[in-house]
């Protein structure tokens, strides 16, 4: 199946549609400048959303996230949209700063229930360093705070994908290569989605994008 053009999704009125983009581990924000320009194209207001994956812990980074969107002096709640290590960023950010108005909120490959694959990187010699503070309370599958009340999140999960999640025995199939769907689960969430996707390709292809925007207007995937 072929990509998707701006075609081939309704245009949305730029009026209050705002979205924060979050990028995951090792990355910056410049890994999602293919998705807000595809969304930009759809009339939403995309903002990027930097931190420092392995320096600082991923509660330290929910509280930069806060200040980030206080900063932005909205008029309305906004979006939010995340890949991997992103998610847990935000989800922390929702359950530790409630005051945040955050209306929908989508996660792409993100490690919930903790990452086998970054547990197995740990274990190699020099594994730890390069995890950095992203391990304890995120990775490892611990200190994820609740779903707060009032706000949709959906999850859309690869299941296809070549990586160390590949050929790792401890890792459940199906996965994107990094993630496994089941590692994406999370209890309170609206609704969740897989598709034939390896992880990067969540944000780097455009076949992710019909069910964002959809799950932003509706609150739902299908």
């Amino acid at each position: 199946m072929g990509e998707l053009t701006k075609n081939d999704i309704a245009p949305h009125p730029a009026s209050t549609q705002d979205i924060v983009l979050l990028h995951g581990l090792w990355l910056g924000s410049w890994i999602m400048r293919p998705l807000r320009r595809r969304l930009e194209a759809l009339g939403f207001r995309v903002f990027l959303f930097d931190y420092s994956s392995r320096k600082q812990t991923v509660q330290a980074n929910a509280a930069r996230l806060a200040r980030f969107i206080v900063g932005l002096n909205l008029t309305g709640p906004v979006h939010l949209v995340t890949h991997s290590l992103g998610g847990l960023v935000a989800l922390n950010m929702l359950s530790i700063h409630p005051q945040i108005s955050v209306s929908r909120f989508v996660a792409l490959g993100p490690p919930f229930a903790g990452s086998r694959v970054a547990q197995w990187f740990a274990g190699l010699p020099g594994g730890r360093e390069l995890l950095g503070l992203s391990l304890t309370g995120a990775l490892q599958g611990d200190g994820l705070g609740a779903v707060p009340a009032g706000v949709d999140i959906g999850v859309i999960a690869g299941n296809e994908g070549f990586g160390p999640a590949t050929f790792l025995p401890s890792v459940d199939r199906p996965n994107d290569g990094t993630v496994a769907v089941s590692e994406t689960a999370l209890q309170g969430i609206s609704a969740r989605i897989e598709l034939p996707l390896s992880h990067m390709g969540l944000i780097l292809r455009s076949r992710a994008l019909p069910p964002v925007t959809k799950f932003l207007d509706t609150g739902q995937f299908e």
